[in-house]
């Protein structure tokens, strides 16, 4: 019977947020890469009209997926959810892939691409006052290891 090698997941923002980037060198330090997979995963906004949002996450996402690779770590999944329930539709994935362990940046999905986009900004920012950050959100709702990576260094 075969074994499913522990899965590690980073959740990739749109590269504003210095704690993405701690979050992501503690699941790197943590790594096995005798018997662990990773999997990195960016989500935006539906509501993300200009696609700063989307284009961003992408160049975040190939970012890391190359950092990655200098490491000699296989990268298993790395996608870009699109959702109009960012973090309903985060934390389905991360279940959905069966992830063990989840690395986020305290500060990671708290900002958007271009803060000159003043409405999608707005919605941003009264949406996050009511419902909390989307770390808080994965770790009250997920039944994995959350490791929420504060905004100093590790």
């Amino acid at each position: 019977l075969l074994q499913k090698m522990p899965r590690v997941a980073c959740c990739v923002d749109n590269g504003s947020s210095q704690s993405t980037n701690y979050a992501f060198e503690q699941a790197l330090k943590n790594f096995d890469k005798t018997k662990d997979e990773m999997y990195l995963v960016n989500v935006y906004s539906s509501w993300d009209y200009l696609n700063e949002e989307k284009n961003a996450g992408k160049m975040s996402l190939s970012q890391y997926e190359r950092l990655c690779s200098s490491e000699g770590v296989t990268v298993a999944v790395a996608t870009q959810i699109e959702s109009d329930a960012p973090m309903d539709d985060l934390a389905g994935w991360l279940e959905e892939m069966q992830i063990d362990t989840v690395y986020i940046g305290q500060d990671s999905f708290c900002s958007t691409a271009s803060e000159d986009n003043v409405i999608f900004s707005f919605f941003s920012n009264v949406k996050r006052y009511f419902t909390g950050t989307t770390a808080d959100y994965l770790a009250k709702n997920l039944k994995c290891k959350v490791v929420i990576v504060p905004r100093t260094s590790v």
